[in-house]
């Protein structure tokens, strides 16, 4: 879903990731982008806002999933094979 937001609208997916400073800027970029599309500079720089979007969403999926990695590993018990 996130993901879908950083293709549509990248300010939205940066709010969805409780990014605000972020959605800010790129906000921001969003607008000069779109009323730059028709020179050019628009269509590269909406790509670079959504490579960063992708970035950051998949920065938060990393972070959750080693979250969730360390708390299942920390509960496991450990045995020493002596």
């Amino acid at each position: 879903m996130k993901y879908t937001l950083a293709v549509i609208c990248p300010p939205l997916a940066f709010l969805a990731c409780g990014k605000w400073f972020r959605a800010a800027v790129s906000a921001a970029l969003f607008l000069v982008a779109i009323a730059t599309a028709r020179i050019g500079v628009g269509v590269a720089l909406d790509f670079l806002l959504i490579l960063w979007a992708f970035a950051t969403v998949g920065d938060l999926d990393a972070h959750r999933e080693a979250v969730a990695f360390i708390s299942a590993a920390a509960s496991q018990p450990t045995s020493r094979g002596h």
